[in-house]
């Protein structure tokens, strides 16, 4: 049986095939003029686990300067030509893309777990945007939060997913892309961050908005920081103190 794990991987491979192989520039560019449509066709739709989070509304955060970068990828694993590709396709055309190139493996799980990609998912050029964008979000956090990444306990994760963004989507409409921050401030708060570490948070989140709000996929990469604040409420519901991760060493 052939191996179906290529010898080359990652931008290497990529850049190798493009350069080898003319008609995929072709593809590409048929990738790119269907995805820059806002019609979501039946592909997409069928992307979706369930009726109630449109993980393919939050595309229209996606920036568009990047879809090319993430076509290339995911027009060499998408071989039949039917604009979906596998998740274990997923898997190799993310490792193609050069802005994710030095991901931890625990900050991969972490994206997958958030946006519900399981084995046996069939991902749209357009689901794969989302995830990549959003693998992009988490590649860039500050220290503190990328090492509550890799201690995060998954099966905790998933057991609060549906809290956490019931929490974003609190007005109760699954395609809302953004909220404010000063809702994300109330959470702080009652997690025990003081008035320094929540400026820092909020100021990081907001660093690249241009409305001031916080966006789906900034909110998503954060939910490490939020399970933590949560536990925080968990272990001592009574403390009303601003310092409790100061106190941990947690500055």
């Amino acid at each position: 049986m052939e191996n179906l794990v290529p010898k080359v991987r990652g931008v290497t491979r990529v850049n190798a095939a493009f350069k080898e192989r003319a008609e995929l520039g072709k593809r590409l560019q048929n990738v790119l003029k269907e995805a820059i449509s806002d019609v979501m066709g039946q592909a997409d739709i069928k992307t979706r686990k369930d009726s109630t989070i449109d993980y393919l509304a939050q595309y229209r955060l996606v920036d568009r300067s990047r879809l090319e970068m993430y076509g290339r990828a995911f027009t060499l694993e998408d071989e039949d030509e039917n604009g979906i590709i596998s998740y274990e396709q997923m898997l190799l055309a993310l490792e193609g893309v050069p802005s994710i190139a030095g991901m931890s493996r625990k900050q991969l799980l972490f994206v997958l777990q958030v946006l519900e990609l399981f084995p046996g998912s069939r991902i749209t050029f357009k689901m794969f945007s989302v995830t990549t964008a959003l693998c992009e979000k988490v590649t860039i956090l500050d220290a503190f939060v990328k090492q509550l990444v890799e201690e995060l306990d998954l099966f905790d994760l998933e057991c609060k997913l549906d809290m956490f963004r019931n929490m974003f989507f609190v007005t109760g409409d699954y395609s809302v892309t953004f909220i404010t921050a000063d809702q994300l401030r109330i959470e702080l708060k009652a997690g025990g961050l003081n008035q320094q570490q929540e400026d820092h948070v909020i100021g990081h989140i907001l660093q690249n908005s241009e409305t001031g709000e916080i966006s789906f996929l900034d909110y998503m990469a954060y939910l490490p920081l939020f399970l933590s604040i949560h536990q925080n409420i968990c272990d001592n519901a009574l403390d009303m103190s601003r310092n409790k991760y100061q106190r941990k060493g947690r500055t």
